[in-house]
């Protein structure tokens, strides 16, 4: 188990369930941890969840079954994952409704980077496992408590973003930017259904349109940045 500087009983708690701990300095995402303490692992699967989730007895089950018998060719499982605001699951937004995250990866078939939303590839001739969504098995992801935690959060991620899709080779232009907003909200609140948590959703569609223009913006002061 990582350890990034937490301050409560985490440490003992899972010392006293015979884990490992590996204390890391703190970093502002998971991602920059993981690939510096993956490497420590004494066996090629590694089990990835945030201290925001709680993995499901019914999900533990399935898993441990599964493990003994995964394919050569699987580099990872995807298992289902249920995203909560201010303690209620949502049922639309991007974030909403039947959502999935990378549960399981086998080290050898992929490469960890510390890049934000991710930070894996999957090398050649591998492929991934997803497990069906159902709430029995969703991974309860207790993403924010209030707007201000997702404000302050999402900030975090837009001081990291711009160089990591830089470097990934993305543009952008005024153009983009320009039509982000529309685009973003109409993906949250209508294609993902927001709509259907009332209130909070149409707020957080706004937030999310929020978000991605100022990441568009953010990217193209990076891109128009001179190079010394």
């Amino acid at each position: 188990m990582v350890d990034i500087e937490s301050e409560d009983d985490t440490v003992s708690i899972a010392e006293a369930h015979g884990a490992r701990v590996v204390r890391h300095p703190y970093v502002p995402i998971a991602e920059a941890a993981r690939v510096t303490v993956a490497p420590q692992a004494r066996h090629d699967w590694i089990l990835v969840v945030d201290p925001d989730e709680t993995v499901p007895p019914a999900l533990a089950a399935e898993v441990a079954a599964l493990l003994p018998a995964i394919p050569d060719d699987v580099a990872a499982v995807d298992a289902p994952r249920q995203y909560y605001f201010a303690g209620r699951p949502l049922r639309g937004t991007v974030w909403g409704g039947p959502n999935a995250r990378r549960l399981l990866v086998r080290r050898s078939a992929v490469t960890l980077t510390s890049a934000i939303w991710g930070g894996m590839t999957i090398h050649d001739g591998y492929r991934v496992l997803d497990l069906p969504f159902t709430a029995e098995t969703a991974i309860e992801h207790r993403w924010a408590e209030s707007y201000r935690e997702l404000v302050s959060r999402h900030r975090r991620y837009l001081r990291l973003e711009p160089a990591n899709r830089a470097a990934a080779g993305e543009v952008t232009g005024y153009r983009e930017v320009a039509a982000t907003p529309w685009r973003a909200f109409r993906q949250s609140f209508v294609v993902k259904r927001g709509y259907l948590d009332g209130l909070t959703g149409l707020r957080l569609s706004l937030f999310w349109a929020w978000f991605r223009t100022r990441g568009e913006l953010a990217l193209l002061r990076r891109l128009r940045k001179p190079s010394l």
